[in-house]
């Protein structure tokens, strides 16, 4: 059984993972590109700034001692100074525009998918509740406001030249919404009852009450509706492919006949 789960969850992600880079391509990918221009661009402008307010060097000193000692400096060299300079830290590795970013970023979104079906799949069997062709949507609109919807109620989806609040502290938050979401819908979907409603709501909104941590300064190049259009995109491309998934899933299942319908 365990084999035929892992040859579902698979063939479900490599469905979820293509329609994942097919919108990615066309609703976020140029998006994207345009923040990366506006990046680049108050980058180039802030280098310019800094060079242009360096301090010319001291010459006044310098020039006195060669007009009255008329004796040519002399040449030392120091062990410190034999040595080469220290080669500056290479740039660290990025795909290149145009294919080679597409081809990684297809393996990377069908990598993702595959993790979405891998987590469908074992919340299925842990809860005893099979994934069908018929609530196969239903466990992928769940599983997006667990792991895509209520964390971006905290932390939205960033373009490159944004700003952001300490790593460490979004992954714990972020971690602490997921886990708060799982739990809260698993109470919420297994007993079924008015005080274990209550309690999963309040569980889901635990974190949220809390807060995620955000930066201190929100200073940015990228303009404003480039960032609602990329918050909105994300959060739908992210939909359809949980829906995608799941309801592949679903199919997957029964043609693996580990559901009946």
């Amino acid at each position: 059984m365990l084999t035929r789960v892992f040859i579902a969850a698979i063939l479900a992600g490599l469905v979820g993972g293509i329609a994942f880079a097919t919108l990615q391509h066309f609703r976020t990918t140029p998006l994207i590109i345009t923040a990366e221009a506006f990046e680049n661009q108050a980058e180039h402008s802030h280098d310019e700034n800094t060079t242009k307010t360096k301090a010319p060097p001291e010459h006044g000193e310098a020039g006195h001692n060669h007009a009255t000692d008329h004796e040519e400096p002399k040449e030392t060299t120091t062990q410190s100074e034999s040595k080469p300079e220290p080669k500056a830290n290479p740039e660290p590795w990025g795909p290149e525009n145009g294919f080679e970013r597409t081809f990684y970023t297809i393996v990377a979104n069908i990598a993702v998918a595959i993790g979405f079906a891998f987590l469908l799949s074992a919340a299925s069997l842990l809860t005893n509740i099979p994934i069908t062709p018929r609530n196969g949507a239903l466990w992928g609109l769940v599983g997006f406001a667990v792991f895509s919807l209520s964390p971006a109620a905290g932390l939205h989806p960033e373009l490159p030249g944004m700003q952001a609040a300490d790593l460490f502290q979004r992954q714990i938050w972020w971690t602490a919404c997921i886990a708060a979401g799982v739990i809260g819908v698993a109470l919420i979907a297994l007993k079924n009852t008015a005080p274990y409603i209550i309690l999963g709501i309040a569980i889901i909104a635990t974190p949220h009450l809390i807060g995620a941590p955000l930066p201190t300064d929100h200073d940015t190049q990228v303009p404003a509706h480039l960032v609602q259009s990329f918050v909105v995109n994300s959060l739908f491309v992210n939909a359809i492919t949980w829906i995608v998934t799941a309801a592949t899933l679903g199919f997957a299942f029964k043609s693996q006949k580990l559901v009946e319908e």
